[in-house]
């Protein structure tokens, strides 16, 4: 059975967020879409080479997922991926970035 993630408050995302940057934790979903959030870059592609191995870089787009905030990680874990995504587009193009590096949160 799965269940949704509609019942974690901003303030419960934010600690979490906050535990995984502090103890170098990445956070896997069994869920999936995605399996893997990576908080504020605290892995590295190396770290993530056992993942993503034999992965497609289109696959690995799509499963693997940095993380900059807890609201960015309540986004994604709310069932609003889509939307973090088109946002993250969004921005990326406006901001001409190439994925690396801070950038603002996703206005809900």
């Amino acid at each position: 059975m799965s269940m949704g993630h509609a019942h974690l408050t901003a303030g419960e995302c934010d600690f979490i967020f906050d535990l995984c940057v502090s103890a170098g934790f990445m956070i896997v979903n069994p869920q999936g879409g995605p399996s893997y959030i990576v908080p504020r870059g605290n892995h590295t592609a190396e770290n993530l080479r056992a993942i993503t191995q034999g992965m497609s870089e289109e696959d690995q787009r799509q499963d693997i997922v940095a993380v900059d905030s807890g609201e960015e990680l309540q986004a994604l874990l709310t069932g609003r991926f889509q939307s973090f995504l088109d946002w993250r587009e969004r921005a990326f193009t406006r901001l001409e970035l190439n994925g690396s590096g801070p950038e603002p949160s996703p206005s809900s």
